[in-house]
């Protein structure tokens, strides 16, 4: 077991140099520079500590009427652009419900605490249901009971989503920018973080999925969305890919390099499958 956890731990050291030197590094983890906007700052609403799983998680609630939004945040935390992402869907007329995964409220620079959840939380590695999953399907259980719930996930938490397609509940998935499992060899870029068996739990449930990324993004490889092709018809799942030849290091499709073209599909795609 001992031996096992330095091999884990080894892996996402490396992991973690990858990302800082090579690719990922201005995509995951330093300031995006495709969209120029200004810091700015956010009175910290009251959260909800929700217990799963052995697992404790603080939610913050945007808005308390209409369809139920479960927004997950990214590296490098749960940033000022989650939050106006947040704000922006509740002006959409969206109930929206982040976790605060790790990190502080409104906080860019979480990203060491975010490569410590590998350890415990996330399949970084792999593909296989994460011990947050478990903890997200069992929030939506409890307390989101009898509504429909749609769920988005960005960069760390992207997989996550599909994780999560098959539980009571979720109406609807957004995969924006998946980046985990680590794209560090050519079989971790084409894997989209559930088994097959799995996959097939997923396309039997037929669970609508919208999957976006730039075009030049490294850490959410082309191969993983050749994987989704070919795992789910076109019938079940949407695609979106913008153009980021003029910008190679856009990553964050909804956040830090925003795309209007992104959000425009997001917006669509929550008309559409959106409930209360």
């Amino acid at each position: 077991m001992k031996h096992r956890r330095l091999i884990i731990v080894v892996v996402v050291i490396i992991a973690a140099l990858v990302m800082l030197f090579g690719c990922g590094g201005c995509c995951m983890i330093s300031a995006h520079r495709c969209a120029v906007k200004p810091d700015g700052s956010e009175v910290e609403p009251t959260p909800q500590p929700f217990s799963a799983n052995g697992i404790t998680h603080n939610v913050y609630d945007f808005g308390s009427t209409g369809p139920d939004v479960i927004l997950l945040h990214e590296l490098p935390g749960l940033s000022f652009d989650t939050v106006t992402l947040a704000r922006k869907l509740t002006g959409e007329g969206y109930a929206v419900h982040v976790p605060l995964i790790f990190g502080k409220f409104s906080d860019k620079d979480a990203a060491k605490e975010g490569f410590k959840k590998c350890f415990n939380e996330f399949n970084c590695l792999g593909n296989g249901d994460s011990r947050f999953a478990g903890w997200l399907r069992e929030l939506i259980r409890q307390k989101y009971a009898g509504r429909h719930v749609v769920v988005i996930g960005m960069c760390f938490t992207g997989s996550v989503a599909l994780e999560v397609a098959d539980a009571p509940g979720v109406v609807a998935v957004v995969m924006a920018q998946p980046a985990v499992p680590l794209p560090l060899t050519r079989w971790q870029r084409a894997m989209i973080s559930v088994t097959d068996e799995h996959a097939a739990k997923i396309k039997s449930a037929g669970t609508p999925i919208l999957a976006m990324r730039f075009s030049e993004d490294c850490m959410a490889a082309r191969e993983r969305f050749t994987t989704l092709r070919s795992t789910f018809p076109s019938s079940q799942i949407e695609f979106e890919e913008i153009d980021s030849s003029k910008c190679k290091e856009a990553h964050a499709t909804l956040t830090g390099d925003f795309s209007e073209q992104a959000y425009a599909h997001l917006k669509a795609f929550l008309k559409k499958h959106g409930k209360t």
